[in-house]
């Protein structure tokens, strides 16, 4: 995903401007596949709330950015948390919750209203071991180690610091563009 900061004046980040992700395809199938997809800038499916919708992250905000705890994106529709949807669907089932949220960097599905089997297009990317998020939302990959300072870049110039409060990030933040590449 190359990620920008819209109207901005801060200073580009030196390092990278791509998140690097790599996917655990292997214990979530139908949440990896959706992610996917919805990277993929040749795959084509509208939206089933508004078919002049593309599910596509390019042009998608980072919704939400709080210090140690995580960067959030991935709605796709409202662009404000409240909503998403998948490629099957407004929602889908939870596939299994094998792999914890033990560290930073990891890429977990996230729900709007953590309700259990309405897993969409959000996600959320941590920002620290968050252990209370086990077995609620499924870690479906990392961030690549070569793109973590653009991770620790958008928490320091973004993030905002009130876990209970939705503060907007300091700054819009947007999935400027998504790629498939090889894995490493």
């Amino acid at each position: 995903m190359e990620i920008e900061f819209v109207g901005a004046q801060i200073p580009p980040d030196p390092t990278t401007k791509y998140l690097i992700v790599d996917l655990f395809g292997n214990n979530l199938l139908i949440t990896v596949n959706n992610f996917l997809k919805i990277c993929d800038p040749t795959y084509i499916q509208t939206s089933v709330t508004d078919t002049s919708l593309k599910l596509d992250y390019k042009g998608s905000k980072l919704f939400r950015v709080v210090k140690n705890l995580g960067i959030f994106g991935g709605d796709i529709i409202k662009n404000d948390g409240t909503s998403g949807e998948s490629i099957y669907g407004m929602v889908f089932r939870d596939e299994n919750f094998a792999i914890m949220h033990d560290s930073r960097y990891l890429i977990s599905a996230t729900k709007p209203l953590n309700t259990p089997h309405t897993t969409n297009s959000q996600f959320m990317i941590t920002l620290g071991a968050l252990p209370w998020l086990d077995f609620r939302y499924q870690v479906f990959g990392r961030i690549r180690s070569t793109s973590r300072s653009l991770v620790d870049y958008i928490e320091f110039f973004a993030g905002t610091t009130d876990w209970d409060k939705k503060e907007l990030p300091f700054y819009d933040v947007r999935i400027k563009n998504c790629y498939l590449t090889a894995p490493a």
